[in-house]
């Protein structure tokens, strides 16, 4: 879209820029809204060709001698595994099944082979899609905002921005409460306090026939697998609660989550290029690229590191009143501190040094600050 766009032969319309409110250039949003529409089309309809073992569909749900034997052999199957996701909720630890899982997939690697662990919160992924439609809502808005009067484009940027932050810091306030609530339960772990689905059924099926307990066949396999239950209940209490805590960490984005969800970002700003390039203007086409790299790569994980830094130092619980000052707060620092921080940064640069060096000075900038943050959370 962007090279169709440099060679005038996508339309546009005549916009004036954010900071060039003097004059006038065509521009056309087409790398940001097919970008997006690209993909949402591959996030609904593309498919991944990787093996996988999912218990509640490779193990019989009706048949309950097929159920049992599949429960009892469960350990060959992780024996066998090469990796393991767990997509971690706050209900994880209370489910025997989902314990046991992953302490025999553990203690299967207890000889030495590699363990390849992955622990997803199940919040990142509506969180990343909720990150990315605002970031492509927070781009849109910065190319379709007239900035001819520069007070009303800064009001419509900064309401979305702050609206955005602030919804993001409560969620996660929540989700790293969630945290320490499961480091707290995993001290005091036993077979006895958990759940199993049958016994939330009162162990009948829906034609009201009775079912043996699960859990008693998990107990069982916990005495062939561990020795017995109370080894095994120390194994969760040390191995399992430092997995889930290393895996789990302060609980903030992936960092390729993280450029995933600021996608939009890029794409928006690769419409601005081409807006460059239709000009003639190579030399400012080639400052935008440089700057819209850095952003995408640094400066809003930047953004996200601080967030999660700040988030996490006050996830617990005030009063009311406080409690829904805090994200306000997060917001207000977010909004005004980095972020605002970091424009200010570059047009301060640009008024000292040329336009490329500022360029690349900025961007050297924060990538070393993001790596900074990163390596802190």
């Amino acid at each position: 879209m962007t090279v169709l766009s440099s060679f005038n032969i996508l339309p546009g319309y005549d916009r004036q820029p954010m900071l060039e409110p003097e004059r006038t250039y065509v521009f056309g949003p087409w790398g940001i809204c097919l970008g997006m529409l690209i993909a949402l089309v591959c996030l609904a309809f593309s498919e991944r060709r990787e093996e996988l073992f999912l218990d509640v569909l490779c193990i019989h749900q009706t048949d309950q001698r097929l159920k049992s034997e599949g429960l009892l052999n469960i350990c060959a199957f992780l024996k066998n595994s090469d990796s393991m996701l767990v997509l971690w909720d706050p209900t994880y630890v209370e489910r025997l099944w989902c314990v046991f899982e992953l302490a025999a997939f553990l203690k299967s690697r207890e000889s030495g082979t590699a363990t390849k662990l992955f622990i997803r919160p199940t919040i990142l992924g509506p969180s990343s899609m909720a990150s990315c439609l605002g970031l492509f809502a927070l781009q849109l808005a910065q190319s379709a905002v007239p900035w001819a009067n520069p007070f009303h484009g800064t009001l419509v940027f900064s309401v979305l921005a702050w609206i955005g932050c602030y919804s993001v810091a409560c969620v996660w306030r929540s989700h790293y409460r969630q945290i320490d609530k499961m480091k707290t339960q995993l001290q005091t772990f036993t077979v006895g306090k958990t759940k199993s689905s049958c016994c939330q059924i009162g162990h009948v099926d829906r034609q009201g026939r009775k079912i043996p307990c699960d859990k008693a066949v998990i107990t069982e396999c916990i005495r062939q697998w561990f020795g017995s239950v109370d080894a095994f209940e120390d194994d969760v209490r040390s191995g399992v609660a430092a997995a889930l805590s290393e895996g789990l960490g302060k609980g903030g984005f992936p960092y390729p989550y993280v450029l995933a969800a600021a996608a939009p970002t890029l794409w928006g700003q690769a419409d601005f290029i081409a807006s460059r390039l239709r000009e003639g203007e190579f030399y400012n086409a080639g400052v935008t690229a440089i700057v819209s790299l850095a952003y995408w790569l640094a400066a809003i994980p930047f953004l996200f590191a601080c967030g999660g830094l700040i988030v996490h130092k006050f996830r617990r619980r005030y009063s009311p009143c406080l409690d829904a000052l805090v994200p306000l707060l997060v917001s207000a620092f977010l909004n005004l501190v980095p972020g605002s921080g970091m424009f200010w940064l570059l047009m301060g640069l640009q008024t000292m040094l040329d336009d490329m060096l500022a360029a690349v000075l900025w961007a050297t900038i924060i990538s070393s600050s993001a790596l900074l943050a990163w390596r802190l959370r």
